[in-house]
């Protein structure tokens, strides 16, 4: 039987990238941001106001070895993924 592979693109459609990524922010440069100050541009890092530097901090721990894991789901996507690997 012949199996096929779906590919799903977690951020922000499966997955709560940027409420972890602003978690971060916070966390690692102890500023006070929230979501609604990424409503201001499509690129997360220019609608908080990060520096190159800042943000390459930001990533130095999203490319860790079990980031995604640490994301929380957006509401039914976890139905629909099932839904999906069923067919």
């Amino acid at each position: 039987m012949e199996t096929t592979q779906v590919l799903i693109d977690i951020d922000d459609t499966a997955a709560q990238f940027r409420r972890k990524f602003v978690e971060l922010v916070n966390e690692i440069h102890k500023l006070n941001l929230t979501l609604e100050h990424c409503d201001k541009h499509y690129e997360i890092e220019k609608a908080l106001g990060l520096t190159r530097p800042q943000n390459n901090k930001i990533w130095v721990e999203i490319n860790k070895k079990g980031f995604a894991q640490t994301l929380d789901p957006m509401e039914n996507a976890i139905a629909c993924i099932e839904r999906i690997a069923s067919k």
